[in-house]
């Protein structure tokens, strides 16, 4: 497939695509109900087996193994059936400022068979993860991977991105690009959104990087962002301690240290603060919510 008919002046360097996970496996019966929309991570499936029925508001709609599914950015509900077996990939794709660049309103299906390309894109990423499964998640914990084998990830991820992106657009699905904003909050939110989380997180050294007083930034940010860079910092790391606990089985020390907590005690005082449940009420809740 290629997107050659396409022309979307959009410089790459003003992205950002970030794997989440891709693998082949069964619809655990946790997930055969759920759920989603509006969220900063977004999913596709190619069904192998079984049945998927989606609902909004308005619409119903059944899709039946060889098909790619692209679920709505919109709230909605998917419903498998027991025994459904899937190519699932959990991404990100954004603008350097935040906005997801896809955000479709309702769910794209395509059939495997018009685009081969993409389902042999899928298999060679899950084969490249394959060996780094117990990570389960790519939002933390990447330097455990050699780095060669993330060059490697990229390389794969990228190319089923290329392939699902050219999909999507040939299918008359826009990009959502920001307009043009101060390029020295535009610095500073993509210094946030990419800042290690095991490393600590200063206003100060931020500032200092978009050649701000500290005043100054926090004065420009609010205005443009209605939050203060630190905030920024605090939902993106609350984000991660949700998608940790929610998504993955790494014990919560592990967690605490990935995101940057001097101690599992500082890691359950922080969630119980921002959140009013402790980590591990937060995981058993995820669990019945989903």
């Amino acid at each position: 497939m290629t997107s050659s008919n396409i022309h979307h002046p959009l410089n790459p360097y003003t992205c950002q695509a970030r794997l989440v996970w891709a693998n082949e496996r069964e619809v655990e019966p946790e997930h055969l109900h759920a759920r989603t929309g509006d969220e900063p991570i977004q999913t596709a499936w190619y069904l192998l087996e079984g049945r998927l029925t989606l609902r909004d508001r308005h619409t119903t709609q059944t899709v039946l193994p060889g098909h790619w599914i692209f679920p709505s950015s919109s709230p909605e509900t998917q419903i498998f059936t027991p025994g459904s077996r899937i190519l699932s990939l959990r991404y990100q794709l954004r603008h350097r400022l935040g906005t997801n660049l896809l955000a479709h309103q309702t769910a794209h299906i395509f059939k495997g068979a018009d685009t081969p390309a993409l389902e042999t894109a899928a298999r060679t990423l899950i084969h490249r993860l394959h060996p780094w499964r117990s990570t389960q998640t790519l939002l933390i914990g990447r330097e455990r991977i050699p780095l060669s084998e993330n060059f490697a990830i990229e390389s794969a991820f990228y190319a089923w991105l290329a392939e699902s992106l050219a999909l999507l657009l040939n299918a008359g699905e826009p990009l959502h690009v920001p307009g043009e904003n101060d390029p020295r909050i535009a610095r500073a939110v993509e210094e946030i959104l990419t800042h290690p989380m095991q490393s600590p997180f200063s206003e100060a050294e931020l500032a200092r990087t978009c050649g701000l007083a500290v005043s100054h930034l926090n004065r420009l940010y609010k205005a443009a962002r209605n939050r203060t860079p630190y905030q920024e910092y605090e939902e993106r790391r609350l984000y991660l301690v949700r998608h940790a606990l929610s998504e993955t089985r790494l014990p919560a020390k592990e967690i605490a240290y990935e995101l940057g907590f001097s101690s599992p005690a500082h890691f359950s005082n922080w969630v119980r603060r921002k959140t009013g449940r402790s980590p591990r009420t937060l995981r058993q809740a995820a669990g019945a919510e989903t």
